[in-house]
């Protein structure tokens, strides 16, 4: 839509609400000119006042472009209203809607308040207009906005003719609507200003306003023309009617002036038409024959700049033909539209095949293709120069190396034509530095990869390289210490100046090979940890530039290792001293204490035992318990020591698991009924016969330790139940639970501690702290394990597990 049209719409829309606004207001508030019935100048009458109000609204709508269904409805309603005006009026009815506004307040005052006919027409015009102009607004069909033009155009034709008629007074004599008044000022204006504005809501496809076109001659003609044709025929049919009515003449000499009056009129416009044709005329030889000059020197400026086009070309051609180089060019379209022929023995191809995209399918490496391809197109569609590298297959079928460099080509007022390039053959820099690449990364792979710290430094001592086993040992990036010196890795006092601290590591380096003694240099974690290093140095002098690399491997778990060694050396020495003291301490104590068993025992048969004057029995008693203790706490020591030293063999064999049990069970039950604790046997159906793999004595010797301690550690008449089941698919166990006074979960940790009795060291209660280490260890050597849970104050259950064996004896092994 034209801009002046669409403000044209614009205004007309805004002054015509404004118009009926205030026509609706004035009859509301019964302002009295709203009643005043002057030839021509009366109101706008209410129920016309409100039609037109929603047909300039509708005009509004439409160009202040708003969306919505509002732009069809409002015009729409105001043709409802009018078709009923109509209807009332020919009819001769009065359905009273014009009362619906103002009720009865001008009754008295002898008003016919209902809009005019000829109203109601031009609103239906204007209405239908809108309406067909908002039913096909996107112009897919343009008869619907020749119908808008035409409905517009009538009506305002309808308004034209009404508005004459009122100026000179005339009537339509025998009319069928000459008993109707005339169109009133304000009506005529409104429809007028709303008929144009629908018109040029369309303008853009309206052939109407077209003649109004500004860069037209034919429209500036038409526009001069225009104000003599709509006025001259109202001035010569007024002066007819007031020379008439004046006497001045009849109707005979009235017809006759206005023939002579509308003679001249044409007369003048054809004598106005052809003074602006014989000028344009002229204008234009005027202008063919500047044009024709023109011509002729455009044409003598394009054969001058041809021929100095050609001659660019022929040096061009020549230049391009005689290079080494490999010379190309293309079109805007990119496709090739010239090889030189060096680049035409390069490849062995004929001209025609490498045109357009043949130079790429034919001699491209296929690998490269996509990336070239890619690089082409946003290069030329970006109009900018681009530099490849791709493989072009060379006349013998090897694929080569080479660089591509392009320009654009840019001619007259900026057109791109093309490009213009070169190609150079780098295959053999490029292998050299692919080779180059590989070589590199190869290195840097296998300096990442090495599990010792590799350092580089330059000629100032600033580190260059830190690989990943460096970043590892020192628990620091690589990027923080790029650019730092070395001493920054090294303890306070270690850090003398950067050529000191490589002397240092050159000193170390010498020494690596010692392994006895402290470390000769030392390397400081980011934590602050200080750790020993050894150190070799490296230094290489290439094109006069020193470097110096430095290669460093934490020594601490191997001086760590070392000291394990040495110290389990002096432990395996110490054990085979205690060993060897113990088994010369049990010979010698075991001589004497078995001859105390001995005597005392033959005093135990020999004394008196019912005499209640004499204490013999009693006390032969006592030294024959304590001489049996010594001797089972001498047995226990040298058990433990021989396991530790590996002199212990074992019997492995099927053992009955539950035989075991029950002579283990009759050992301990003096000591059970002495205590007053109860024990308890059971065995489960899942166990079946428990054969275990075992050493028979071992194992014994574990069950009667477990259920010893069981006894010994819980309270006056407590209860200990033992429990022989099948622990899992490969294992059977023995449980041993107690109602004893329990363990902390810190007992627990000390309990298999040899000597250890967790606090019961002054009591009552008899024990070395060994037997339940002992047992352990035993139970371990059978490939088994002994599981604890405790309780304290509710008691400990111990649980022995054994490796299940075959139910034959011989299948055991």
């Amino acid at each position: 839509m034209s801009g002046r049209w669409l403000a044209y719409a614009r205004v007309a829309g805004v002054v015509g609400v404004l118009i009926c606004a205030g026509a609706l207001f004035g009859w509301l508030a019964g302002w009295p000119w709203q009643v005043y019935t002057g030839k021509g100048l009366q109101s706008l009458r209410p129920t016309a006042a409100l039609c037109f109000g929603l047909v300039s609204l509708g005009v509004v709508w439409r160009a202040f472009r708003c969306q919505g269904p509002a732009g069809l409805w409002l015009p729409l309603s105001a043709v409802l209203l009018a078709g009923v005006t109509i209807v009332e009026h020919l009819i001769g009815a009065e359905t009273g809607l014009h009362r619906l506004l103002v009720q009865d307040r001008y009754d008295g005052h002898g008003l016919n308040l209902r809009m005019p006919i000829h109203s109601a027409v031009g609103v239906a015009l204007l209405g239908l207009s809108l309406v067909a102009g908002a039913a096909r607004s996107d112009g897919s069909h343009p008869w619907w906005s020749r119908l808008a033009a035409a409905l517009a155009v009538a009506a305002v034709a309808m308004a034209y003719i009404t508005s004459v008629g009122m100026l000179l007074d005339t009537r339509w004599e025998g009319s069928p609507l000459s008993d109707f008044a005339s169109l009133s000022l304000p009506a005529a204006t409104l429809i007028v200003l709303l008929g144009i504005a629908s018109i040029a809501l369309r303008a853009e496809r309206t052939p109407l306003l077209a003649a109004f076109a500004p860069s037209s001659a034919a429209s500036r003609f038409f526009r001069a023309v225009l104000p003599l044709a709509l006025l001259f025929p109202v001035l010569t049919g007024w002066l007819r009617l007031a020379g008439q009515r004046a006497g001045w003449y009849g109707d005979e000499l009235g017809a006759a002036w206005m023939v002579l009056m509308s003679t001249l009129l044409f007369v003048g416009v054809a004598f106005v038409s052809t003074r602006w044709i014989s000028r344009f005329e002229s204008a234009l030889k005027a202008s063919h024959a500047t044009l024709e000059q023109r011509v002729e020197e455009r044409t003598a400026q394009l054969a001058e700049a041809m021929e100095r086009v050609r001659e660019s070309e022929e040096r061009f051609r020549f230049m391009a033909e005689a290079a080494p180089a490999l010379i190309w060019m293309t079109d805007a379209d990119g496709d090739c539209s010239y090889v030189n022929s060096t680049w035409l023995q390069y490849t062995g191809h004929a001209l025609a095949e490498e045109l357009g995209q043949g130079w790429m399918d034919n001699n491209v490496h296929p690998a490269d293709r996509e990336r070239v391809l890619r690089t082409w197109l946003q290069s030329t569609e970006a109009r900018r120069t681009f530099r490849l590298e791709y493989r072009l297959r060379r006349h013998d079928g090897q694929y080569r190396w080479i660089v591509s460099h392009g320009t654009p080509r840019i001619e007259g007022a900026g057109r791109f034509a093309g490009y213009v390039g070169t190609c150079a053959d780098i295959h053999d820099a490029k292998s050299t530095a692919l080779a180059l690449q590989a070589s590199r990364e190869q290195l840097a792979s296998i300096v990442d990869s090495a599990t010792i710290a590799i350092i580089s430094l330059d000629a100032s001592h600033r580190i260059v390289l830190f690989n990943a086993a460096a970043e590892k040992i020192f628990q620091v990036s690589a990027a923080r210490m790029l650019s730092r010196t070395l001493d920054v890795l090294l303890p306070e006092r270690f850090r003398t100046g950067d050529e000191a601290v490589l002397q240092a590591f050159e000193r170390s380096a010498a020494n690596a090979g010692q392994k006895e003694g402290a470390p000769q240099l030392w390397g400081l974690r980011a934590n602050g940890e200080e750790f020993p290093l050894e150190v070799s140095i490296s230094r290489v002098d290439s094109d006069g530039v020193r470097l110096v690399t430095v290669v460093l491997r934490d020594m601490s778990e191997v001086y760590a290792l070392e000291a394990e060694r040495r110290a389990r050396a002096a432990a395996e020495e110490a054990s085979r001293a205690k060993s060897l003291f113990l088994s010369h301490l049990s010979h010698e104590l075991r001589t004497p204490l078995n001859a105390v068993i001995g005597f005392s025992q033959l005093l135990l048969a020999t004394a008196p035992q019912n005499n209640p004057k004499s204490n013999q029995h009693q006390y032969a008693g006592y030294i024959l318990q304590a001489g049996q203790h010594l001797l089972a706490m001498i047995n226990d020591l040298l058990d433990l020591s021989r396991i530790e030293a590996g002199q212990t063999q074992l019997q492995m064999r099927a053992v009955d698991l539950g035989a075991s049990v029950q002579h283990s069970l009759q050992l301990v039950a003096p000591q059970a009924q002495s205590a007053g604790v109860t024990v308890q046997v059971s065995s489960r159906d899942d166990a079946g016969t428990p054969l275990v793999l075992a050493d028979e004595a071992r194992l014994r010797q574990v069950l009667v330790n477990l259920l010893s301690n069981a006894i010994k550690y819980n309270r006056p008449h407590g209860h200990v139940e033992v429990d022989v089941s099948r622990y899992d698919e490969d294992d059977l166990a023995v449980e041993v639970r107690d109602t004893g006074f329990g363990m902390s979960p810190e007992q627990l940790d000390n309990l298999f501690t040899p000597f250890s009795r967790l606090g019961r060291e002054h009591s009552d209660i008899e024990g070395t702290g060994i037997g339940l280490s002992l047992s352990k260890r035993l139970i371990e050597m059978m490939g088994g394990r002994i599981e604890v849970r405790s309780t304290p104050e509710q008691g400990s259950t111990f649980t022995a597990v054994l490796k299940a064996a075959p139910a034959s004896p011989d299948a055991a092994g």
